[in-house]
């Protein structure tokens, strides 16, 4: 078969992923499955799996790939199986098992690009060029303090601003190392969040012709895509991918933080707000000493407990999810 060039999204959670790739995946060359969390939990174990030149041992790693999948509350309305997936694979790693799952899921949509949007894939870039040099690389920033904002109103990965401003910077580290890497520099291009709403023909534009496609008006229309109506359902996060961009959908960390936490962000991050072309709010920096970190971390700990609390009443298929990815840390 003709290869089907992999398109990899490198961005901090709450960047607009899912906007991007709603506007991508309605293109009728580019398949996109939902993030299912596959290379989070099987990157970063897949010591434990030790696929041999015969395979044997992939077999597993491709088993628990495919339980991931489909527990996954969004998951990817496909039925793979083992064989099916090693035949694809050209040697027994995590990599290969990526590639051949998505090119898979490409070929059933008769797609000539992938793109994947699985969370912290920058922890991963230069084994991704190693495994795929044709891979082509979207770095999408958002302004850190929306994005915090987001996270913090919504109880997502974080719970206190010093922790969002923190995961925040770390994460541009990693993907600006890469696009500073003449190794990547030529196939991967920078999108901001604040651009893509604000002129989403000239970004969308920009992109087709990076990857090499036609533009197509689809693309702008993805909120009347079944698929992305079905997603938007699944999630009070995801309901505006149901809607038309919102241009107006940034700097809302003016209103959702509060001054302290504005300046607490900015004092933790401004190194990288001004890289990335953001202006402060705040001239000076604040210092933010031990104790207060200490503090930081107890608060932390007890958002998290108390939100735990809640969480057994989750639904049974989110639970059969976290339960496998359990199974999967502790073998």
């Amino acid at each position: 078969m003709n290869s089907i060039k992999p398109i990899l999204l490198f961005s901090t959670e709450r960047s607009g992923t899912n906007l991007l790739r709603a506007i991508l995946s309605s293109h009728s060359e580019i398949a996109s499955p939902p993030a299912s969390g596959i290379i989070n939990v099987l990157a970063k174990n897949r010591y434990k799996y030790q696929c041999n030149t015969d395979g044997d041992n992939c077999k597993e790693l491709i088993s628990d790939a495919i339980r991931l999948i489909d527990a996954h509350p969004s998951n990817w309305d496909i039925n793979f199986t083992i064989d099916q997936i090693k035949m694809e694979m050209r040697e027994p790693s995590v990599w290969e098992m990526f590639r051949s799952i998505n090119e898979l899921y490409a070929q059933n949509q008769s797609a000539k690009y992938w793109l994947s949007k699985e969370p912290n894939l920058f922890d991963y870039g230069y084994e991704i060029k190693t495994h795929m040099p044709d891979a082509l690389f979207i770095y999408l920033v958002r302004d850190g303090r929306d994005v915090a904002a987001s996270m913090l109103k919504g109880r997502l990965h974080e719970n206190h601003i010093y922790f969002a401003a923190k995961r925040w910077r770390n994460d541009q580290i990693k993907c600006l190392q890469y696009i500073s890497d003449p190794l990547f520099r030529k196939g991967s291009i920078t999108v901001y969040y604040e651009d893509l709403i604000r002129d989403p023909y000239t970004v969308i534009g920009n992109l087709s012709d990076f990857i090499g496609i036609d533009f197509e008006s689809s693309m702008l229309e993805f909120y009347k895509n079944d698929k992305i109506q079905d997603h938007s359902k699944r999630s009070e996060f995801w309901k505006n991918l149901s809607k038309p961009i919102i241009s107006t959908n940034s700097k809302k960390y003016l209103k959702n933080l509060n001054k302290n936490q504005i300046h607490t962000f900015e004092s933790v991050a401004s190194d990288l707000l001004k890289i990335l072309g953001y202006q402060l709010e705040y001239r000076q920096i604040k210092s933010i000493r031990i104790i207060n970190v200490l503090l930081y971390y107890v608060y932390n700990y007890l958002i998290k407990y108390k939100t735990s609390r809640f969480k057994n009443n989750e639904n049974k298929k989110m639970l059969r999810y976290k339960n496998i990815i359990n199974e999967i840390e502790y073998k």
